[in-house]
């Protein structure tokens, strides 16, 4: 094939014809130096029979008939101008979470990119809740997906799964797969947490408290109270203590005498996720208070 045998003239000339061949390089690309280069490869590398005045004639026709077509770059951007109808075609780099990509315009021809239209990368994917409060039914949030300039990337450019279930309690896994203009894909999580309990009553006793709630045992393996004497419950004295889902009442003891405390309770459940075992919590209830006695 041609491929094949200009592969072999390429090979043949950085081999055995390595003078020639930097030789050749050096020529300028003038209208003498087309009938040097014509010259010295017919003489050094062809070889005809009277190579001498055939190489005199090669170098000639290379002056005079194709340099004025093949070497003259105001010749060919002429001709280009007047032969060449581009075939455009248009070439996708998908964009991804890191990258821009883009939509071109190619000839496929000559390469000659006619538009360049930026496809810009994939920067936030959010979801419309990272929590849901168990209610018996299927819990899904919707996903919303914007580039680099914050603008929204339409759905049509990627699909979203969710894993089994999303009813119970529990973790769950969102996956957004990019396709169309966008390549990639990205996995985010959301919660089903039980239901909240609220508390009935907080009675000061001796040194300790008599706390009563609301009881809630569906969806839930128990409940977590904690009291602290400042309502900020942000300090270190904050106390936390964990019941059982039948349990209604508790009484916090070893407390310090005439001391106001703040109390608050919530739900939660024990399961597992990736192969441990977790904690989903609902909400705190409104906090109760009540003074210690002597």
């Amino acid at each position: 094939t041609l491929s094949a045998q200009l592969d072999f003239l390429n090979y043949d000339l950085q081999t055995r014809f390595v003078k020639l061949l930097k030789c050749l390089k050096e020529i300028p690309n003038t209208e003498q130096g087309a009938y040097e280069a014509a010259y010295q490869f017919c003489y050094n590398y062809e070889r005809p029979r009277n190579y001498k005045s055939a190489s005199e004639s090669r170098g000639e026709l290379s002056k005079e008939t194709f340099w004025p077509v093949f070497g003259n770059p105001d010749m060919i951007t002429e001709l280009e101008a007047q032969e060449h109808t581009h075939t455009y075609t248009t070439v996708v780099n998908k964009a991804t979470l890191s990258e821009d990509g883009s939509i071109q315009k190619i000839c496929s021809e000559c390469n000659d990119v006619d538009s360049t239209q930026v496809i810009r990368k994939i920067a936030k994917v959010q979801l419309s809740d990272n929590s849901f409060v168990y209610n018996g039914k299927t819990r899904k949030p919707s996903v919303t997906v914007k580039d680099s300039e914050g603008k929204k990337i339409s759905s049509s450019n990627y699909s979203v799964s969710y894993s089994s279930g999303c009813k119970n309690v529990g973790i769950y896994t969102v996956t957004v797969t990019f396709k169309g203009n966008y390549s990639g894909k990205t996995t985010m999580t959301y919660q089903i947490v039980p239901k909240a309990t609220s508390i009935k009553s907080v009675t000061g006793k001796k040194k300790s408290l008599y706390v009563k709630w609301t009881k809630n045992t569906t969806q839930t393996t128990g409940y977590q109270l904690q009291f602290t004497t400042k309502n900020s419950f942000q300090n270190a004295n904050a106390a936390t203590i964990t019941v059982k889902s039948k349990t209604t009442a508790q009484t916090l003891k070893k407390l310090s005498a005439k001391k106001r405390y703040y109390v608050r309770i919530r739900t939660y459940k024990n399961l597992k996720y990736n192969g441990k075992k977790v904690n989903v919590y609902s909400a705190w209830s409104k906090t109760r208070n009540a003074v210690t006695k002597a």
